[in-house]
């Protein structure tokens, strides 16, 4: 049976929220996530988006699967403001932010969601299809990123989306 390494799971949740990434200003959180990609396996595209969008860019990523099919998994990368020096913290199960800046949760909860899957497939062999992730930056107030996406790169028929609720 498959389990999720919830440890690993909440350090690296915690980790991302703690790289100050608010909207147009997602450089550092793009480049960690494309070296962990390409740490788990990952061909990985650095998308150039207009420099008035962001000081980053978007990322495509793929891992080749050995069953049929695939399926991409997007987030987006940016926070809402005040976003900056986050310090997150653990009281009775919560993760929380300890000052007075947001926790930054959307969507960094849902990349670590990703991120953790892939890394359960990997440490357990498991055969998977084949998988692209999308992350996308500047998506609070407007889908920049996602309109400067290169869509060329996405042969998936299917997506799943991971933001908030």
């Amino acid at each position: 049976m498959t389990q999720i390494n919830e440890q690993r799971l909440v350090d690296h949740f915690c980790d991302l929220v703690k790289i100050d990434s608010e909207s147009r200003n997602e450089k550092a959180i793009a480049e960690a996530l494309a070296e962990q990609l390409g740490e788990l396996g990952f061909d990985v595209h650095k998308l150039a988006v207009p420099e008035e969008v962001s000081n980053g860019f978007n990322i495509y990523a793929r891992l080749d699967g050995t069953l049929s099919g695939s399926t991409v998994f997007s987030c987006h990368m940016d926070t809402v403001t005040p976003g900056i020096g986050i310090e997150p913290i653990i009281e009775d199960g919560i993760i929380r932010s300890k000052g007075n800046t947001i926790l930054g949760g959307d969507d960094k909860s849902g990349i670590a969601a990703i991120m953790e899957a892939v890394r359960v497939i990997k440490v357990e062999g498991k055969e998977h299809k084949t998988i692209e992730i999308a992350f996308t930056v500047f998506e609070e107030g407007g889908l920049f990123g996602s309109l400067n996406f290169d869509m060329s790169y996405i042969k998936s028929e299917h997506a799943i989306v991971l933001d908030t609720g």
